[in-house]
């Protein structure tokens, strides 16, 4: 077998493989980056900074549940793990999602502030 024929397998491979077994938390550790637009601290995600979430979104990927509620106040994480379980989804089992908020602004704004910031500044979502 030639070289390019290997190349042409193993790229083959890669695509039909099944996604690594990653809960959501493990993922967003290994790959997630913060934007400046939209954190305190931007850089590389840790789940140690805000352990009480790691629950909430593993439970997202638990094929066990069936229903996640986030019941929490305001500013402790919501759209942060939001952002996470949409990452994982699109790097790891891309399916079909929805995020419903209040208004359409606030659904544009998010879509510009937020998602799109995750995914450049996320190399596994830019690619």
């Amino acid at each position: 077998m030639n070289q390019k024929h290997r190349r042409l397998y193993q790229a083959i491979a890669q695509i039909v493989s099944p996604p690594t077994d990653l809960t959501i938390t493990e993922w967003a550790d290994a790959y997630r980056y913060l934007s400046p637009e939209s954190a305190a601290e931007a850089g590389k995600y840790r789940s140690d900074r805000a352990p009480y979430q790691k629950g909430m979104m593993d439970a997202v990927s638990d094929p066990e549940v069936e229903e996640v509620v986030f019941m929490m106040g305001s500013q402790v994480g919501k759209t942060l793990s939001q952002e996470n379980i949409i990452g994982y989804y699109i790097d790891q089992d891309p399916s079909p999602m929805m995020l419903v908020v209040p208004t359409l602004d606030m659904g544009k704004s998010f879509s510009k502030d937020r998602l799109s910031t995750m995914i450049r500044d996320t190399p596994v979502l830019t690619k």
